[in-house]
């Protein structure tokens, strides 16, 4: 994986930044793979006492053997300050990719066995809000989170031999966290 960010500071307040990203892999388990994803993510941030905004948008290229697809991913971070230092109140909301690759998950459960299919590129959507602060030496958060995933990756036990694990992908999955 390569990635490399440039930052500009255009005024006190507006700094503009453009990260780019490769992600490529040859894979040969039990299916030959080539997958790729090729990305470039342009940001824009606005930072005054109370308010501290970043709002950019990622244009993906991906590719599974060939087959190709383009996303724009959307990213929106916000921070107000209601009162100074006591509380601030805050969201995000983002989208991003994650390349499901058959020897990172082995690292990762090395029990599960796979069979002839290909991992597809999970695309995975953040949805935050909450609130933060402090006082004297006391701090604070409380957020409500939601991931919602598309291509999800589960374990499963294996109905033959329950020391391992089959893995299955869920087309539509909602973490709350």
């Amino acid at each position: 994986a390569l990635s490399h960010k440039a930052t500009y500071k255009y005024s006190e307040n507006f700094t503009p930044s453009i990260l780019g990203y490769a992600q490529i892999a040859q894979t040969n388990f039990n299916v030959q793979t080539h997958r790729q994803i090729i990305g470039i993510n342009p940001e824009l941030s606005y930072k005054t006492k109370s308010l501290n905004l970043i709002a950019g948008i990622d244009l993906a290229h991906t590719s599974i053997n060939g087959n190709r697809s383009i996303f724009a991913l959307p990213k929106v971070e916000t921070e107000v300050q209601i009162v100074p230092k006591f509380v601030t109140l805050y969201s995000i909301w983002s989208r991003t990719l994650q390349n499901n690759l058959f020897s990172e998950w082995i690292q990762f459960n090395p029990f599960i066995q796979m069979d002839a299919q290909l991992l597809p590129i999970s695309k995975i959507e953040k949805r935050s809000a909450g609130f933060k602060g402090n006082y004297k030496n006391f701090s604070y958060n409380a957020s409500l989170t939601q991931r919602i995933i598309k291509d999800a990756i589960l374990f499963a036990n294996d109905s033959i031999n329950p020391r391992f694990f089959d893995m299955q992908i869920e087309k539509n999955m909602t973490v709350n966290d």
